[in-house]
């Protein structure tokens, strides 16, 4: 399997021809797959050709360079400044590339984080029923604080129970993010973040099949309990030993949405502190839309997953009050039993 950290303390290198990534032992660059003839799909990852077919503005900066210019700034903490100095770009020319490949790979959206065909659906609650004896899980569903600068605007929405201002990411899935919503500001709780996008609306459409019935995703406490979306029992003190195996086969299940957000934060290293002012959900939407990139190219690694974390996670959410759906109530009552 490929090494998936190929952007850890690489170096930089421009020569008059083109931008060339040095990293020891690994792959090239992301752009080095047309060579890969064991790939049946390899054009689903031509990244300079995606990119490059978006483009509507002319320039004479090369399309890779730009490129390469956009992951260096997403995978390093450091100043326009300084990386615009390595690339010989000035300040104004390296805020144009930026804020146009991250809009260009926001616009790549729909191709890179996806939806689950049902034939993946089925293949991903295979995995699940398998590793962890939890049946019919798709995925998981959770949110994720992006650092950012204080606005000057509002700034108080922005400041969250950790005491920093964010704001949200919220995604599902395995590794891979088949649905992500960004942007709301950091003060707003989990499930108000989950009421409010478009994945709530669609899960909760008696005429939607986002979901088939047998299937579902999981939550932590913070989020309702619904048919398709499946979350703890609270912990009252008297919970059954059935009732606590359940929680901790939920909560293996669901570390793995806690590793997403960890591979997503440690390889695009700028969304560990976002300080800037604009293309705040473009930037944070451009690095998952990297992130499945890899992941769909390089497969998926497996993780330990980190069951403490989790459950830490969730009793910090238990501040607001849960729904609980008739129909969800029976179907985690069934799947407890199992327990």
């Amino acid at each position: 399997m490929a090494n998936l950290e190929i952007f850890d303390d690489v170096d930089i290198a421009i020569n008059p021809e083109a931008v060339i990534l040095l990293a020891e032992g690994a792959p090239q660059t992301l752009l080095n797959y047309a060579e890969r003839d064991d790939e049946p799909e390899r054009a689903n990852y031509d990244l300079a050709g995606d990119i490059g077919n978006r483009i509507t503005i002319a320039s004479t900066i090369p399309i890779v360079k730009k490129i390469l210019f956009t992951i260096s700034m997403l995978a390093k903490p450091e100043s326009f400044l300084s990386t615009c100095d390595r690339f010989g770009l000035s300040t104004g020319s390296g805020h144009l590339i930026f804020h146009e490949i991250c809009r260009i790979l926001c616009g790549m959206m729909a191709q890179q984080v996806r939806w689950s065909t049902i034939e993946q659906a089925g293949a991903t609650a295979r995995y699940f029923l398998q590793k962890y004896q939890f049946p019919g899980v798709i995925g998981a569903v959770d949110g994720c604080h992006i650092p950012i600068k204080a606005p000057r605007h509002n700034a108080i929405d922005y400041f969250n129970r950790n005491s920093y201002h964010s704001v949200v990411l919220q995604g599902d899935e395995k590794l891979i993010f088949t649905d992500i919503f960004v942007g709301m500001p950091g003060r707003v709780h989990d499930a108000r973040v989950f009421r409010r996008s478009p994945l709530y609306t669609e899960m909760t459409n008696d005429n939607d099949n986002l979901i088939p019935g047998n299937m579902h995703l999981l939550g932590d406490s913070a989020y309702p309990l619904l048919p398709n979306l499946l979350v703890p029992f609270r912990d009252n003190g008297h919970l059954t030993r059935q009732q606590h195996n359940y929680n901790t086969a939920l909560s293996r299940c669901r570390s793995k949405i806690e590793q997403a957000f960890g591979r997503l934060k440690g390889k695009w290293r700028r969304l560990k502190f976002l300080d800037m002012d604009l293309d705040i959900p473009y930037a944070i939407t451009a690095a998952c839309v990297l992130h499945n990139y890899i992941l769909r190219r390089d497969g998926p690694v497996e993780e330990e997953e980190q069951i403490g974390d989790v459950q830490a996670a969730d009793d910090a959410q238990q501040d607001e009050q849960q729904e609980e759906d008739n129909n969800g109530i029976i179907k985690r009552l069934n799947i407890m039993q199992l327990f």
